[in-house]
């Protein structure tokens, strides 16, 4: 960024400069963006300098960067989870077989996969909804479940 330094009296409302005994100069550095705009007579916006009294970190842009960096991949993964949550709804909603979920019943077991340590397995539930798991009948879970395992369908 090329920076031009002008010279600025500010102005304080309607109080007039020369009222004032003394008139406030400073010394303001703009881009080269900004110095086009003033000579063209539109309004800029400056920003005042940070302090330098505060203190502030000496690797900022390091902390930012990791943030952004697990920001990105907090993203990555949710859409991940999205995407795999959507393919199985989908798969269900193609393969219905007429079942639905009566929470009221707790007699009525409600089956959902699960995927642990490499393989996908039928759960069941009678009475506990769970967050995010699509239930379906205990025919299209092991019908499911057999598919995902040979590699048929991919979540």
């Amino acid at each position: 960024m090329i920076k031009s330094k002008y010279e600025a009296e500010l102005s304080l409302g309607e109080i007039e400069l020369e009222k004032l005994k003394k008139v406030i100069k400073m010394t303001i550095e703009l881009s080269e963006e900004q110095a086009k705009q003033l000579k063209n007579g539109e309004d800029i916006i400056i920003k005042s300098p940070k302090n330098k009294d505060k203190w502030y970190p000496k690797y900022r842009d390091i902390y930012l960067q990791d943030e952004l960096y697990k920001i990105k991949n907090q993203i990555a993964l949710a859409d991940k989870i999205m995407r795999k949550h959507n393919r199985l709804l989908s798969w269900v909603m193609e393969n219905d077989d007429g079942w639905v979920a009566d929470w009221s019943d707790p007699s009525q077991d409600k089956h959902f996969i699960e995927f642990i340590q490499g393989k996908y397995y039928v759960s069941n539930s009678c009475q506990t909804q769970t967050l995010g798991s699509i239930y379906m009948s205990m025919e299209n879970a092991m019908k499911l479940a057999k598919l995902l395992n040979n590699g048929i369908v991919k979540l």
